[in-house]
């Protein structure tokens, strides 16, 4: 394969990447919105927290002790 083959080539990983990148700021932009109307869904059925520890808060509160 040559060069000029090889350059002719679509562009996949660069598609690829910039999707990524695409998703990830889209990800940020909404994120918060996201999560505040999902908390104001499920805030009715009970304390999340308890069933998903992650959903309490961040990564490094527990609701039992170590």
């Amino acid at each position: 394969m040559s060069e000029d083959e090889r350059a002719e080539g679509s562009p996949v990983g660069r598609r690829v990447v910039l999707g990524m990148l695409g998703l990830g700021v889209a990800g940020v932009a909404v994120g918060a919105s996201v999560q505040d109307k999902v908390s104001r869904t499920l805030a009715p059925v009970g304390p999340i927290g308890d069933v998903l520890p992650l959903a309490a808060g961040s990564a490094t509160t527990r609701s039992r002790p170590v």
